[in-house]
């Protein structure tokens, strides 16, 4: 059976999700309810900030260099 991650499918660059695109705010189960729906995509979806991406950059290549 196919492995399917529904977090980064929905919320990888959400407002209302944390830098691994976990954790919704509006409701923890909003990804799989799309996915049971058949939704393409959140109608509550926003786009991060600056200061979010950013954030969430400095995660992700904290990350890489840990696994060097």
């Amino acid at each position: 059976m196919a492995e399917f991650n529904i977090n980064s499918f929905y919320c990888n660059n959400c407002a209302y999700s944390d830098a691994y695109g976990r954790g919704c705010k509006i409701n923890l189960m909003m990804p799989a309810m799309l996915a049971m729906m058949g939704f393409d995509r959140c109608p509550k979806k926003e786009k991060k900030n600056e200061a979010q991406l950013r954030e969430q950059l400095e995660i992700l290549e904290k990350e890489k260099e840990e696994m060097k």
